[in-house]
């Protein structure tokens, strides 16, 4: 039996290594695949990657596990990871997943589901996947076709956690104590707690914009310096109707990652450093002018996004800082024409 079992592994072995190649580029496009199905998530990733498992790795699971029928059994030939910065992104990540890809219910495991009320411990989710619909043939990905690939999921904290845990305890073959694997899991307790602290400091960036909000409908503030979260707020009072960060978030359109951050510098840079200044930009005939010139030249029929408005903001009082800060954007006809109106009004 074990030699039969044993020859199994053998030839399955065999069968990966002459597809090697084939399977080093599906873990490649595992990775992208995955990338372009969470572009517009609201969901803070820190991390996508894949890999193609090892020969070594992979015969000595083939040995341990004595799989009788290798081909059906091993599903991480092909696997990638997805690290998330809150755990709460977690479950937004898995929804889109499972919109995009063929998921095996009965074959993809959810750590966070098995821990009863009063465990602690291993927390990630095994997503046992295939492309399906557009994805299983489009030419991008076709050495994913008909492959089963499993992605792991996680918040850095809870990977911080299983990491560790990893190579402490399951890699060094070490029967280790009740009480020494207790405390693995009291730690496991405090990445929880953790967890929980780093949510809460999050959401009070909610409670300050709507603070910032009232105090600049009241006429206050107006000489404070401005920072992310005041630049969210006064554009939420300026331009009401317009899509703002918040919204776009919630539309499942998020802008990009501290592109906020970005834009408070480029405005610092030019001179615009508090409420009072950047509201007398945005009620400014030249800003108004900027934004019409920019909706008409990508035939946009709604109010400018809060995220244009400020980097058109920048543009308007230094072409060079807009430049600098938001080179991507210089190649747009739009932003070249306002280039050559400031350029001719003998503006630098």
């Amino acid at each position: 039996m074990a030699r039969t079992r044993r020859s199994i592994a053998g030839r399955y072995l065999k069968r990966i290594e002459a597809c090697r190649a084939t399977y080093e580029l599906a873990a490649k496009q595992a990775a992208a695949l995955i990338k372009e199905i969470l572009v517009n998530s609201p969901a803070l990733i820190h991390l996508i990657n894949a890999r193609c498992k090892e020969k070594p790795s992979l015969w000595l699971k083939l040995c341990e596990k004595r799989y009788g029928q290798p081909t059906r059994q091993v599903t991480d030939i092909v696997a990638a990871r997805i690290i998330t910065y809150y755990s709460d992104d977690v479950p937004i990540i898995l929804k889109a997943l499972n919109d995009a890809l063929e998921v095996d219910p009965h074959k993809s495991v959810n750590k966070r589901e098995e821990l009863a009320a009063v465990e602690f411990g291993y927390t990630s989710v095994h997503l046992i996947a295939r492309t399906k619909g557009g994805w299983s043939t489009s030419p991008q990905y076709f050495a994913l076709r008909n492959k089963w690939f499993e992605i792991q999921v996680r918040s850095i904290l809870e990977h911080a956690w299983a990491e560790i845990e990893h190579e402490v305890v399951y890699k060094s073959g070490i029967d280790y104590p009740v009480l020494i694997k207790r405390r693995f899991a009291r730690i496991a307790g405090a990445i929880e707690m953790l967890e929980h602290e780093f949510l809460t400091l999050r959401d009070h960036q909610q409670e300050l914009i709507e603070l910032y909000k009232n105090r600049y409908d009241n006429g206050q503030d107006g000489a404070a310096e401005i920072d992310s979260v005041r630049l969210i707020a006064l554009l939420e009072c300026e331009r009401p109707e317009s899509l703002g960060w918040r919204r776009a978030a919630q539309r499942g359109t998020p802008f990009p990652p501290h592109i906020d951050n970005r834009c408070v510098k480029a405005l610092k840079h030019t001179g615009i450093r508090t409420g009072r200044a950047l509201r007398t930009v945005l009620n400014s005939k030249a800003l108004k002018a900027a934004e019409a010139l920019f909706a008409r030249e990508h035939r946009i029929s709604e109010p400018l996004s809060h995220l244009n408005t400020a980097r058109l903001a920048v543009l308007l009082e230094s072409p060079r800082t807009f430049a600098d800060y938001f080179p991507e954007m210089v190649p747009d006809a739009a932003i070249r024409k306002l280039f050559a109106q400031r350029k001719s009004r003998g503006k630098r």
